[in-house]
């Protein structure tokens, strides 16, 4: 079900038993959590109630006002730390971390360490080992005033030893790959399995008021195997005993890689190529399965073929025989949140978690908060239960609409969303869902469709944000329950509300579930009230342009008056009152701060890059806006339209490229956003991994990568995104890429190279990729960009320049035993981590802006450039290492780069689909054996991609080979004979 958190409250919690893992003695250890809450509580514990020798013990706690603690005891005195106030009881998704370092003590919010103080009466470090159970969400120590954890809490992570800073902050925005050294237990969360992710398998149990959710932090998924980009999910899956197929334990692949069958983590399970593997040591079964795009293959899907993604091949228990063993992916979850209906200006809402149980309304309030989930075959599934949203019986208008099993009725389950804000049953135009008031409470059944009907119009509200004022140290905030009264006012405690969803040009409270509304005329001075939705409304109808809230029919500022009402102001202000940020957090100054309007004639083409997550459903079809925030201004919004890269932007895994021609904003602080104003429903799926922002007037890049790289961001209709990291170290020289043809040992003949050429400073300076430096045949300035001398000597050799490698003319060298430049190994058929190209890519990442080969013109990449893209990736093998061993950021990579670059060639999805299965296949073959590049697995995948009716235009695009060695390609290997 997607299911990716737990949600607690009035006490309901989770535990795990006491095992061995967890006896850290007077040793260092840490601890580290993703919470959302408002009311705080202990998140991680391990105490008893007892103390004495041997009842030690540890806890982290979030209290209300804001202040952290991390308590260690030895069962006779404690030693503390705690910090000063934050941010954690806001209502959004934070990090949490306690580090115990010999005598010290650390606490970190979102990779940021805290400042605060230290206490007790013993002397530290305590021994914390005690024999009780391991808890999340509560405290079993009586004492502890916030022992009960009210709220969401995902990915649990206890540690055998002290994490640095730098380690929490590389791994905080990411899910944990299997093997990860140093972790004593490790509960994800996800999946509505709170099993423990070590080989430890420690499953913790839920106890009380514990619900699993499909609230999620914002992880990504780090460098995954590339197929899980393609089949990561659930797979529902069945067995073949005496003839016949019966329902068997499922398989499960999160995006991290770890590997799920029934209720157990499979140890040492190996994902190669689209296969997984998995032995019988230490688990209950042993197994292979292949994941295929279809279930076509008649030895198992003879009686039940499959267009959806499957996997098939076969699993042995214990003792047993060898059996067919084939799975079916299960719908993925698309989009979450709280359907507000607008006729009666009431939330779905289900008291009664039963199949056949009604579906009723109810006034939004803090206490009623209920979430419903759209899944990918159309299925509306409410949060708590897992029920779906059914028709029951005859599709007629009365018709009720009742919650029932997943899959008890395919067909009445099912639905289709208009940009109308109207839900109509998928094969029935003509019906909808309706509000029927007559019974109380209102009940949801079918009616005739008619779009303008109220009662059959619904908006989704889900990721609620804050709307901070340029001061800062005020927030709009409604009053509540009632409707009326809106206000600004110093941030407090009842956060609900304090926070606003974002319904195309509507401002919905969190608290009541009103909108934000101009009572009586607009004109300066009206003041703003709070009133039940109506997006057709004038008064209702508000903007954030240029740092400011405006009414859009009147173009007037929404302005805060001395004693905090808000009322509209004159066009022409921009006094702090009237600049508001709409943020999940309190934005920096320079974000915040009041900025007058740039003059238009002094305009800039930036280079505006999204990465857009890769996970499944990630992507966004509406429209995208943006407008850049800097020292001298704020510049007006831009629709995001075609983009450089992709024919279809912001898909999943998708890097869009864009040129906007803005008003020069000087320095930049942050990129305003916004997009969902086509839809009422479900846009709050555009997942973000990173954000760039290339200024040529500076040369400078300027980007984020939220909590670290790869974080995504669940974009929301309105998001300010800060961009702190302006990349721009000292850039002295231009950088640029040619080819040359060389005599090359391992094709026994010429062939192309890549090296690269840095001029500036009264020197040139080549890197030597493999290849000669300009002859005949040479093509000069396939692309170039800006890049600091020094940093590209470091990328190259490990080392800056200094006595040991001074300026000099070359760098690298043709010789194929050992390391070349950039840490690419390329000795003969072993230890291959890339070839000339991937070397040019990794000197052009350190180039401002951030360029590649792809960035090329086709006719003017190296031969081959793309085929050894799909073998290494663009950058090579172990480019990660490579960047942290030498101190840059690790690059945007994931589980979808390989699919983002087939689709950089490849516009036809499918296709580009097929493609990229087909390659993960030939990258493992090829890796596994380390043959010539152009050998058996080379054959294998062009010949694949020719069945699957793939023209070789399109791989010649692809691959950047001539169509005539893709036809040779094409034919069976036959070993080349040496002369």
């Amino acid at each position: 079900m997607g299911l990716a958190s737990y949600h607690l409250e009035n006490g309901g919690h989770l535990f795990a038993g006491h095992c061995a893992e967890y006896s850290f003695g007077t040793g260092d250890f840490t601890v580290e959590a993703w919470v959302r809450t408002l009311a705080g509580g202990t998140v991680v514990g391990k105490k008893g109630i007892d103390d004495g020798p041997g009842e030690g013990g540890f806890w982290l706690v979030a209290r209300p006002d804001g202040t952290i603690g991390f308590v260690t005891g030895d069962g006779r005195g404690t030693f503390r730390f705690d910090s000063v106030a934050t941010a954690v009881c806001d209502g959004v998704w934070h990090h949490v971390a306690a580090v115990r370092q010999g005598t010290t003590i650390a606490l970190y919010l979102d990779g940021v360490a805290l400042d605060g103080s230290s206490s007790g009466d013993a002397l530290p470090p305590l021994n914390v080992d005690n024999p009780q159970r391991l808890t999340f969400g509560i405290l079993d120590r009586q004492q502890e005033q916030y022992r009960e954890f009210a709220g969401s809490l995902a990915e649990v992570r206890l540690w055998n030893r002290a994490r640095a800073a730098q380690e929490i902050v590389a791994a905080l925005g990411t899910s944990l790959p299997p093997g990860t050294a140093g972790l004593a237990g490790y509960w994800p969360l996800e999946g509505g399995q709170p099993l423990d992710f070590t080989s430890t398998r420690n499953t913790a149990h839920p106890e009380g008021v514990v619900a699993p959710s499909t609230d999620a932090p914002p992880l990504g998924p780090g460098d995954a195997p590339p197929m899980l980009f393609l089949f990561a999910g659930r797979y529902d899956a069945a067995a073949r005993e005496q003839g016949g197929w019966s329902p068997a334990s499922g398989l499960r692949l999160t995006g991290a890689g770890y590997v799920i069958q029934g209720d157990q983590v499979l140890v040492g399970a190996v994902i190669d190529g689209n296969t997984v593997t998995w032995p019988a040591e230490g688990n209950l079964t042993q197994g292979s399965v292949t994941f295929v795009l279809s279930g076509s293959d008649a030895a198992y899907w003879a009686d039940d073929p499959q267009s959806r993604y499957c996997f098939q091949g076969w699993f042995r228990s214990a003792g047993g025989a060898r059996v067919d063993y084939r799975g079916v992916l299960m719908p993925q979850r698309t989009g979450c949140g709280m359907l507000l209906n607008i006729g009666s200006g009431e939330i779905l809402y289900t008291p009664d978690d039963r199949p056949g149980a009604p579906v009723t309304l109810a006034p939004k309030t803090v206490e009623v908060n209920e979430h419903y989930c759209l899944y990918d075959d159309s299925r509306i599934l409410q949060m708590r239960s897992g029920l779906a949203i059914s028709v029951q019986g005859d599709r007629i208008p009365g018709t009720e609409v009742v919650l029932d099993e997943l899959g008890a009725d395919p067909k009445g389950q099912s639905w289709t969303f208009g940009g109308d804000g109207v839900i109509r049953p998928v094969g029935s135009p003509n019906l909808a869902l309706a509000v029927d008031h007559v019974p109380v409470p209102a009940r949801l059944v079918l009616a005739v469709s008619r779009h303008t009907d109220p009662a059959q119009q619904f908006v989704t509200l889900s990721n609620p944000q804050f709307i901070w004022n340029g001061r800062q140290s005020q927030i709009l905030a409604s009053g509540g329950a009632g409707y009326m009264q809106v206000r600004a006012v110093p941030k407090a405690d009842d956060a609900p509300a304090e926070l606003w969803y974002r319904v195309r040009s509507n401002l919905v409270n969190a608290a009541n579930g009103a909108a934000l509304a101009v009572s009586g005329r607009a004109a300066p001075g009206a003041t703003l009230t709070m009133a039940k939705l109506n997006p057709g409304s004038a008064a209702q109808d508000f903007v954030f342009d240029q740092g400011r809230l405006l009414h859009a029919s009147s173009h007037l500022p929404v302005k805060m008056s001395r004693d905090g009402v808000l009322v509209l102001g004159r066009s022409d202000e921009h006094q702090t009152e009237c600049h508001w940020t709409m943020a999940p957090y309190r934005p920096t100054a320079a974000g915040a701060r009041a900025v007058p309007e740039v003059a238009a004639a002094k305009t800039i083409e930036y280079t505006v890059r999204f990465y857009t997550a890769d996970s499944y459903f990630s992507g966004t079809d509406d429209k995208v806006e943006i407008a850049l925030v800097g020292d001298a201004g704020s510049s007006k919004y831009v629709e995001l339209k075609k983009s450089r890269t992709h024919s279809d932007p912001f898909e999943s895994g998708n890097m869009d490229e864009f040129k906007v021609t803005l008003a020069n904003v000087g320095a930049i602080h942050g990129i305003n956003v916004r997009y969902g104003g086509g839809n009422w429903l479900w846009n709050d799926n555009w997942l973000v991994d990173a954000v760039q922002v290339y200024d040529p007037s500076a040369a400078a890049t300027y980007y984020q990568a939220p909590k670290g790289a790869g974080t995504q961001i669940v974009m929301p209709s309105q998001i300010y995104i800060q961009l702190p990291y302006p990349v721009a170290s000292g850039a002295d020289s231009t950088m640029s890429v040619g080819k040359a043809p060389t005599q090359d040992e391992m094709t026994r003949g010429w062939a192309d190279h890549t090296w690269n050429r840095v001029r500036g400073s009264g020197l040139t300076t080549f890197f030597d990729n493999g290849g000669g430096h300009e002859g005949p045949g040479t093509t000069q300035d396939v692309i170039t960009s800006h890049c600091s001398l020094h940093t590209a000597v470091k990328m190259a050799t490990r080392y800056g320049i200094d006595a040991e490698h001074p300026y000099q003319p070359v760098y690298g060298h043709n010789d194929v035993n050992g390391v070349q430049t950039c840490g690419i190994r390329s000795s003969g058929r072993i230890n291959r981590d890339g070839q000339c190209h991937q070397m040019s890519n990794r000197l052009l990442y350190i180039c401002e802006p951030m360029v590649t080969l792809d960035d090329a013109p086709h006719e003017k990449k190296p031969t081959g450039y793309g085929f050894t893209v799909l073998l290494f990736g663009r950058y090579g093998l172990g480019f990660a290492e490579w960047c942290q061993i030498n101190d840059f950021r690790p690059p945007f990579q994931s589980s979808a780069a390989l699919f983002d670059f087939v689709r950089r060639a490849v516009k036809d999805g499918p296709q580009a689909i097929k493609i990229a299965y087909h390659a993960i296949t030939l990258r493992a073959e090829y890796l596994d054996r380390m043959e010539e590049m152009y050998g058996p697995a080379a054959h294998r995948f062009f010949a694949a991609v020719k069945d699957e009716g793939i023209s070789n235009k399109t791989m010649s695009d692809l691959v950047d080979l001539p169509e005539d060695k893709i036809v040779e390609e094409q034919r069976p290997y036959r070993p080349s004979v040496p002369a």
